[in-house]
């Protein structure tokens, strides 16, 4: 019975695994990636319009490499931060980065 019905995005069938993997594993994966996508088109979008460069994106400013490197810091001399803070670690370099770039 695969692919599962519309059931499974709704309220799956416990007794069928095909639909409780849809739901559990597949559907959740989906939405966070296409989440992701918007949201970097979003972040290459404002940067183009407010730097007037239809090339600038994160990747091309630095900007998520500096939020690598904060990750990097903090993982020598703050490991103990990395486990309840990492997301926001590597969001204070990004945004350390981006306003540095827009500050230029």
């Amino acid at each position: 019975m695969w692919p599962p019905s519309r059931q499974a995005l709704h309220s799956p069938d416990l007794h069928d695994i095909h639909q409780i993997i849809v739901h559990d594993s597949w559907l959740p994966r989906l939405v966070v990636s296409w989440l992701c996508g918007a949201i970097l088109g979003l972040a290459g979008t404002v940067f183009q319009q407010v730097l007037r460069n239809p090339l600038a994106e994160p990747m091309t400013l630095g900007v998520s490499a500096s939020a690598q490197l904060a990750l990097s810091i903090a993982t020598l001399w703050a490991p103990a931060l990395l486990g309840d803070a990492a997301q926001w670690i590597a969001l204070s370099g990004a945004l350390i980065a981006a306003m540095l770039v827009f500050g230029l």
